[in-house]
């Protein structure tokens, strides 16, 4: 029997096979037989004392050895624990207490029982404890969803059993995710887009990790997983990657009779999924509103934060600390404007305010006492506590665009043979120094990071979360006609702080489609978040748009010195109409 909705409501298929593993803890089994929440409460711990008898070891299996189960009729596997005595036999145990492990959720009744949970599919381990003995049940839990989207709700729902034709001249081309990217489980679904190359108008769209798999039947040619579907598809147990693959068929829009079966290429697009730290809100420039927007994880939508109309002026060139979110700095009306400094939880009432003094480019350190600004080649040192001027930094050739690192230890910048009048953001045969912090507002000396190279131009510079690493842009020629500014060959760097071999982040950076204003996210590990724009494709949605994107970068890739980018994903629920610019991460709001 088939289950149809347009949600998660669908047909659930587990298959477990089951086996022996080591020992360890996990969680207890109440006193109505189900497993506790906690291992060692009510329900009992496991306890050291042992009947006197012969047994060294407890041996688990389960009847039958592996288990299908489909729609309604539910599905369990009976656990049986049995001592192995000294000579091998086999004797049946009795009083057996039970704890699932890792958190894989499902429930042991009394009897032994196990039902795994109806969210996810995994490998799950149970621990069975008898008078002091341990013994581990391994199970594999596969989950196989089907759902009906609404606007294929005349469809016969059986087109979801039919076996593809692969045909690369035939079948839809998935167009969004990217191959090669990595999407965060917590920062929304992604809408899947495809193009279709001969004339299909009913398609089945697949997406599985090593143990769950979701069939969804849709006339439309995007489509995005629920929410509830995306966090079954993305659990933990499931593994760290993603396929995703679409065949398209042909139906009588009269009748939805199918005229043709499905067609699929030969490929299918694999993505990692991980969850590192995405919690927070990404504000962007969009110069079509003359302001900034912020988008938060799990939001909706994007939402208008400074603008013209708010504070009437242009607002833009936004930073922060990434130690210190909770002070912005930025720009007041434009090129040339004046340097303003916010508190992002009250950002109408600037500490400091605009029209006093000029920026362009603006840094703040880590608690957000001082602040850079860029102003036609100078960099100028405020105290936002006192409100004064302290001084200039000593910096080599025409300095802009300035990034302070997290940790407070070192400022980059951009260091310019050139400037189109004395302009910040018109720049041209740059390389990239850093300059160490002293104590007392003093600085120096300086370090040349990436030397200036008469064939690139080097700018955009920011320091990694844990201080190690600065990601910067590049781009072919040094001409006053190829400025830094909107450059449609920017690509993505990587170097060292300290200098060494540039890498390319040739995975993130799709030539000719301005891959500018490289910022950081959130970090975990090895792993860390690189948001820029860009005026790639996003999917079949916008061409030639500036958006944001979110690459993450594997520093243990780094220091092998070969690219630790990824493909990029799309920041979900920003405004994919407007030209957005310059991303910057505020985890805290």
């Amino acid at each position: 029997m088939r289950f149809l909705t347009t949600g998660l409501g669908v047909l659930l298929l587990l298959t477990v096979g089951l086996g022996c593993g080591a020992f360890g803890p996990g969680q207890g089994m109440g006193a109505d037989g189900l497993v506790d929440a906690d291992p060692y409460g009510d329900g009992g711990a496991p306890t050291d004392d042992d009947d006197g008898d012969d047994a060294l070891l407890l041996h688990c299996e389960a009847q039958p050895p592996s288990l299908t189960i489909h729609g309604d009729e539910g599905g369990s596997a009976q656990l049986l624990v049995s001592r192995i005595a000294a000579d091998g036999a086999l004797e049946p145990a009795s009083n057996v207490q039970w704890f699932v492990l890792d958190d894989f959720g499902g429930t042991v009744d009394s009897s032994g029982v196990y039902t795994p949970p109806p969210t996810h599919g995994g490998r799950v381990e149970i621990e069975a404890t008898v008078d002091g003995l341990q013994g581990i049940c391994a199970l594999e839990v596969y989950l196989e969803m089907e759902a009906i989207d609404s606007s294929a709700a005349a469809v016969q729902p059986e087109v979801l059993d039919l076996s593809p034709e692969v045909d690369d001249g035939c079948g839809p081309d998935l167009m969004y995710p990217l191959g090669g990217s990595v999407l965060a489980r917590d920062l929304g679904e992604p809408v899947l887009q495809w193009t279709v190359p001969v004339e299909l108008n009913v398609f089945v769209v697949t997406i599985e990790n090593a143990f769950t798999s979701l069939k969804t039947l849709t006339m439309d040619e995007s489509w995005a997983p629920s929410p509830s579907q995306w966090a079954s598809l993305t659990h933990d147990a499931g593994g760290e990657e993603l396929t995703f693959s679409v065949a398209g068929g042909l139906v009588d829009p009269a009748t939805f009779d199918l005229v043709s079966g499905l067609c699929r290429d030969s490929s299918s697009t694999s993505s990692g999924v991980y969850q590192f730290g995405t919690a927070g809100t990404v504000y962007y420039w969009s110069p079509a509103t003359s302001g900034l927007w912020s988008v938060g994880v799990g939001a909706a939508g994007a939402q208008a934060w400074l603008d013209n109309e708010s504070t009437g002026h242009c607002v833009g060139c936004h930073t922060v600390n990434l130690s210190n979110s909770d002070r912005m700095a930025m720009v007041y009306g434009g090129g040339n404007g004046w340097a303003v400094a916010v508190d992002v939880a009250t950002p109408e009432a600037p500490v400091l305010e605009p029209e006093i003094r000029p920026g362009n480019f603006t840094a703040l350190n880590s608690d957000g006492t001082r602040l850079i600004r860029s102003y036609e080649g100078e960099l100028y040192l405020d105290d936002l506590v006192t409100d004064t001027i302290i001084g200039t930094l000593p910096v080599t050739g025409h300095a802009t665009h300035v990034d302070w690192a997290p940790d407070g230890s070192r400022v980059v910048y951009a260091s310019c043979s050139y400037a189109n009048d004395r302009y910040d953001w018109q720049v041209w045969g740059c390389e990239i120094r850093s300059v160490d912090v002293l104590p007392d507002d003093q600085f120096g000396p300086e370090t040349v990071i990436v030397p200036a190279d008469p064939d690139w131009n080097f700018y955009y510079p920011t320091v990694s979360p844990d201080g190690n690493w600065v990601a910067f842009n590049r781009h072919a020629g040094g001409d006053s006609e190829r400025t830094a500014y909107a450059n449609p060959e920017a690509q993505l760097m990587l170097v060292s702080l300290w200098g060494g071999e540039p890498i390319l982040l040739s995975n993130a950076s799709l030539p000719g489609q301005t891959n500018s204003w490289p910022r950081w996210g959130p970090t975990e590990g090895d792993f860390a978040w690189l948001t820029f724009s860009s005026k790639r494709p996003y999917g079949t949605t916008s061409h030639n748009v500036s958006q944001i994107w979110l690459s993450a970068i594997n520093f243990n890739d780094a220091v092998q010195g070969v690219d630790a980018s990824s493909s990029p994903m799309w920041l979900p629920s920003q405004d994919s109409g407007t030209g957005n610019h310059r991303p910057v991460w505020v985890p805290r709001y």
